[in-house]
């Protein structure tokens, strides 16, 4: 049997020895793969170009990766207020700017209303006029001038006075506007010397430091969140801040019309970046694998919605894993068959010397991107799980892979180059060059030195 596959190997590789095979054929396109030598004489007509694939790997190794609820809303304050005037008038001062930080009990604007004012005048007027008449009829009624029926009616106009004028007050107290909070100004809607009514909010007030976002979940989420579990919180046009929070409280109802729960989740620390009216993505962790194996989510390619990536791995490493002593021995025997067509090749007339140069080995070591099917877990913004497919170590290509086929050459950044073999090929040249004609000057100024002592003796 071998010896039937080796006389069959040596009748395919007979024409090749002739001089018309594929040989022939790939000495022709030398000049076209970058490599020159298209003239009779062998000169090279330009420098050739690396075949290889540059791309990007990262290594497989052991991690975390967590299952998230991911779902989007708006950012809002627990503490938002829309302070409206209590009374019209006229603004006479405004004390403060949209961005200020206030206090409770702060008077942000003053109010002028003139009706305020006399009725406050006319209330604390009455009281005073109770109060005097009071004292009077206590003094009778002391002496017996005075029944305890009158003295109670004087008690009662007394108290009526005193309930009015705490009342005109309370009234020429809504001419100040009052902060009921701690917090900053969002906006200021009134300006010094405008007419205002009670229709119309003067200033918004937001406590930032609580803030919260509220999110709509689907009912079949509900057995999966809970409260106290981590959440991240990502402004979605600004993605590189990433705030954590946490789950603060769910609604105990599905509301019927939606199919939708209500979840707050608040920011561990409100002053990340956060800001009321923001619209973020929020991923609400609900579990965690550990010691699992990951690789950078954008390594994944998809056939027909299959995952896969491109795994790199030096081929003489892999062709080493592979060998088994079955493989060992049909090698064996192709090396007496390649062997033996050498021989043959070598009898044969016009075949020999610069027919039996091989391609110039490529620099660095001889990698190669497999395609391998992965199976999948948990799933991350930036990370993937492994169930299958890949081992720790491995290395998957994270740039380039969507140009790549299978059993492709590549190169890693840090991997020499035809350019980088070829640029020192040439400054050593350069510098062999450089010192040789040194060397040749010292000869030539030595040789003239001792002809003139010759001249001069």
């Amino acid at each position: 049997m071998r010896k039937l596959l080796l006389l069959a190997l040596v009748l395919v590789l007979l024409p090749v020895a002739c001089g018309g095979g594929p040989k022939a054929g790939k000495r022709g396109m030398r000049g076209h793969g970058g490599r020159g030598g298209g003239g009779e004489d062998g000169e090279d007509e330009g420098p050739q170009t690396d075949p290889r694939t540059l791309v990007e790997a990262e290594t497989a190794v052991t991690g975390a990766v967590s299952q998230y609820v991911v779902s989007s809303a708006v950012v809002e304050s627990e503490a938002a207020i829309a302070l409206l005037p209590e009374t019209s008038g006229l603004v006479t001062a405004v004390n403060v700017e949209e961005g200020d930080e206030v206090h409770q009990g702060q008077v942000l604007a003053t109010i002028e209303n003139p009706n305020l004012d006399a009725t406050l005048d006319r209330a604390r007027a009455a009281a005073e006029r109770a109060e005097q008449s009071y004292g009077e009829l206590e003094r009778l009624h002391a002496a017996g001038a005075l029944s305890d029926r009158e003295l109670l009616d004087a008690q009662h106009a007394l108290a009526t006075a005193r309930t009015t004028y705490e009342e005109a007050q309370r009234m020429g107290a809504f001419s100040r506007l009052v902060s009921p909070i701690d917090g900053r100004v969002a906006a200021r809607n009134v300006k010094f010397g405008q007419l205002v009514s009670p229709a119309v909010p003067a200033f918004e007030l937001v406590d930032l430091d609580r803030l919260r976002v509220v999110v709509q979940l689907p009912e079949r989420d509900l057995t999966r969140v809970a409260p106290g579990q981590l959440a991240h919180l990502v402004p979605v046009y600004d993605e590189s801040i990433l705030v954590p929070g946490h789950v603060e409280r769910l609604a105990p109802v599905v509301d019927p019309t939606t199919g939708t729960f209500r979840v707050t989740v608040v920011p561990d620390d409100p002053e990340a970046g956060l800001r009321p009216g923001q619209f973020a993505s929020v991923r609400i962790q609900t579990d965690l694998h550990e010691g699992v194996l990951t690789i950078p989510r954008r390594a994944l390619l998809y056939d027909r919605g299959e995952p896969y990536v491109f795994r790199v791995q030096e081929a003489a490493a892999e062709e080493e894993e592979e060998k088994d002593e079955e493989k060992k021995e049909e090698e064996g025997f192709l090396a007496k068959a390649r062997a033996k067509f050498a021989e043959l090749k070598a009898k044969l007339p016009g075949q020999g010397g610069e027919d039996e140069e091989e391609d110039e080995e490529l620099p660095g070591p001889r990698r190669e991107a497999r395609k391998v099917p992965v199976e999948l877990g948990f799933m991350e913004v930036a990370t993937a799980e492994i169930l299958g497919g890949l081992a720790e170590g491995d290395l998957v290509v994270t740039l380039g892979q969507e140009v790549l086929r299978d059993e492709a050459r590549v190169r890693l950044p840090g991997d020499p180059t035809l350019e980088d073999i070829a640029k020192e090929k040439e400054e050593k040249e350069k510098a062999e060059k450089d010192a040789a004609e040194g060397e040749a000057k010292e000869a030539e100024a030595a040789e003239g030195d001792a002809k003139a002592e010759g001249q001069g003796g």
